[in-house]
C-alpha cells in the first residue's frame, strides 16, 4: 500500500471543534471566512456518504487540507499611508487629491479626504477656510482648518511663504491627538467660540507643530497656542486676556518666544515646559507657573534664556542651567549674567562670542539635533543655552559678484545659514573710512546679497564683514 504524507490532521469531532480551534485566532479566522462555509459544507457532504473502511481518517484529511490551504492564502496587508496634495493657485481640485494637477485648494478639503497615517503636503499660498466645527476634548471648537485624524500636514517651502489665516474671525487650525504641522505660519486666529483657548492653534496634549511660526494671534488663554509639542518654533506678538500671551499648557524645544502679552499671567509661556528656548520681551512676565492654595503647578525652563521681559523674567519658575534677569534664585546650575544677544533692537537672539551663554547648558536635556537656524544643536561638545547655537568655524565670506544695472549695485556673497553680516563700503579704501551699507543682515542659505543704489559718478568699494 501506497505511503502518503499529509500534515497532521487537526483533532476530528465536527465543525465545532474546527471553530473552536480557529476562534483562538481571530486574524485567521476573518482571513478565512469564506473557507468556513465550504468546511460545513463539506462535512455534510461527508455525513451523508456511506462509511466504509477508514471514512474517519479522509474527513480528517480533507479538514486538515482546508486548513492547510487557508493557512497559505496571502493575509490582507495593512494600507499604504496615502499622499494628498494641496494647491491655493490650483484650476481641477479633483478628490482624492493624489497628485499636484488634481490638489484640493484649500487644506480642510485635503483633511476631509485623508485617512489616519496619511501625509498633506501644502505648496505656496494664503489659506483660510470657513469655520470648521470639531469635536474635543474641549467641547465643539470652531477652526480654519480643523485636523480631527493622526495626519502629518507640511508645507513644501517653509513658513515664510505657506500661511494659514484666521482673519481675525476663527482659530487658524485645531490639531487631534497624533497630528502633525510642519512648515507653516498662522496668523490673524482669533478663538471666537465657547472654549475662547488657542488663537492660533488649539492641541491635544500629543500634536506636534515644527518650524512654525505663531504670530499676531488673540485668545482668553495660550494666545499663541493652546496645549501641543513644539519643535523649533517661533510665537510672537500674540495677546492672551487671560494667561499664556505666547503658549499655554505647551511643550517647547528651541523655540523662540519674543513680544508676546497676557492680561494676567504669562506673557510669554504659562504653566509650560521649555527646553533650549529664548524667551524675550514679553509682558508682564516671561514664564510663569501657578500657584494657589500652596499647590503650585510651576513651569520648567532647561537651557533657556529668559531676559529682558518687561516685569519679571520667570515667576513659579524650576529652572536648570538657564539664564535668566530676575524674578527667581537661579540656584547652582543657572545665572543672571546678561546672555550678549547680536541685537534685540532687530529681533537678533543669537549670541556674540563672548556671552556666556555658550557651552553653558547640559546636553541631557537636548532633544533636537539643530537649533532654530537648522545648524547643528551642539557644537564645541556643549551645548549653548537659548534657541541658537554658536557656531566656530563659519568660513569667511567671499563677495563673489558686484554687478549694477541701472544705478542699482548688487552684491553676492557666499554665507553661512544664520550667520549675521554686514556689508560695508568706502569711497577711497583709506583704513578709518568704511560704513554700514543698512543694517546687519541674517544668512538664509548659502548666498546672501543686498543692494546700493549708487549714484551716478559715484565711486565705492564694498566688503563683507562677519558679526560673529
Amino acid at each position: 500500500m501506497r505511503s502518503e504524507k499529509f500534515p497532521p490532521p487537526l483533532p476530528f469531532s465536527g465543525t465545532a471543534a474546527h471553530r473552536a480551534a480557529l476562534r483562538r485566532f481571530p486574524a485567521v479566522t476573518a482571513h478565512c471566512k469564506p473557507l468556513l462555509k465550504t468546511i460545513a459544507a463539506r462535512t455534510k457532504l461527508m455525513q451523508s456518504i456511506p462509511r466504509e473502511g477508514n471514512s474517519a481518517m479522509l474527513k480528517a484529511r480533507i479538514f486538515s487540507l482546508t486548513a492547510l490551504l487557508c493557512g497559505l492564502l496571502p493575509f490582507p496587508t495593512a494600507t499604504r499611508a496615502a499622499i494628498l496634495y494641496v494647491n491655493a493657485s490650483g484650476s481641477n481640485p479633483t478628490p482624492p487629491y493624489s497628485s499636484w494637477f488634481t490638489a484640493a485648494t484649500n487644506i480642510q478639503d485635503a483633511v476631509n479626504a485623508a485617512s489616519a497615517g496619511d501625509e498633506i503636503i501644502v505648496t505656496n499660498g494664503i489659506y483660510t477656510s470657513e469655520a470648521n466645527f470639531t469635536a474635543s476634548s474641549y467641547g465643539v471648537v470652531t477652526s480654519g482648518v480643523s485636523v480631527y485624524d493622526a495626519l502629518t500636514v507640511r508645507s513644501v517651502n517653509g513658513p515664510r511663504v505657506t500661511i494659514i489665516d484666521g482673519g481675525s474671525q476663527v482659530r487658524c487650525i485645531y490639531l487631534t491627538n497624533g497630528a502633525t504641522l510642519s512648515g507653516f505660519t498662522l496668523t490673524n486666529g482669533t478663538a471666537s467660540d465657547y472654549a475662547a483657548i488657542g488663537g492660533g492653534a488649539l492641541c491635544e496634549s500629543s500634536a506636534v507643530l515644527s518650524n512654525c511660526v505663531l504670530s499676531g494671534n488673540s485668545a482668553v488663554d495660550g494666545g499663541g497656542s493652546y496645549s501641543g509639542v513644539f519643535y523649533n518654533c517661533t510665537f510672537s506678538g500674540n495677546n492672551a486676556a487671560g494667561g499664556g500671551g505666547g503658549i499655554k499648557v505647551g511643550v517647547l524645544y528651541g523655540c523662540l518666544v519674543v513680544g508676546n502679552s497676557a492680561q494676567k499671567s504669562g506673557g510669554g509661556a504659562y504653566i509650560s515646559s521649555l527646553y533650549n528656548c529664548a524667551v524675550v520681551g514679553n509682558s508682564p512676565d516671561g514664564v510663569e507657573g501657578y500657584n494657589s492654595n500652596h499647590i503650585p503647578e510651576p513651569s520648567y525652563a532647561y537651557n533657556c534664556i529668559i531676559y529682558f521681559n518687561s516685569n519679571r523674567d520667570v515667576v513659579v519658575c524650576e529652572l536648570d542651567h538657564s539664564c535668566i534677569g530676575s524674578g527667581e534664585d537661579p540656584g547652582t546650575s543657572s545665572f543672571t549674567n546678561n546672555p550678549f544677544f547680536i541685537d534685540t533692537a532687530i529681533g537678533d537672539y543669537r549670541l556674540q562670542s563672548g556671552s556666556p551663554c555658550i557651552d553653558a547648558g547640559a546636553n541631557e536635556w537636548v532633544t533636537n539635533s539643530t537649533d532654530l537656524d537648522g545648524n547643528p544643536r551642539i557644537v564645541n561638545g556643549t551645548v549653548d543655552m537659548g534657541a541658537y547655537e554658536y557656531q566656530i568655524n563659519v568660513p569667511a565670506p567671499v563677495l563673489q559678484a558686484v554687478t549694477q544695472t541701472n544705478g542699482l549695485v548688487t552684491l553676492t556673497w557666499t554665507s553661512a545659514n544664520g550667520q549675521l553680516y554686514q556689508p560695508q563700503y568706502n569711497p577711497d579704501m583709506s583704513p578709518g573710512n568704511w560704513s554700514n551699507l543698512g543694517p546687519p543682515l541674517v544668512a538664509t542659505g548659502p548666498t546672501a546679497s543686498t543692494t546700493d543704489p549708487l549714484a551716478a559718478n559715484t565711486q565705492r568699494f564694498y566688503r563683507i564683514v562677519m558679526l560673529r
